[in-house]
């Protein structure tokens, strides 16, 4: 679970600091997505 949740925060960060603004609200699925998918 911890090591979940710190790939989770390094998937934000990645996201955050590369994504354009054309594909923000990708990302933010992508990220929920990914998020929903460690809750299971």
């Amino acid at each position: 679970m911890v090591s979940s949740l710190i790939n989770f925060h390094l998937v934000l960060y990645v996201q955050y600091h590369f994504s354009d603004d054309c594909n923000e609200v990708i990302s933010l699925t992508y990220l929920q997505n990914t998020w929903n998918d460690m809750q299971v």
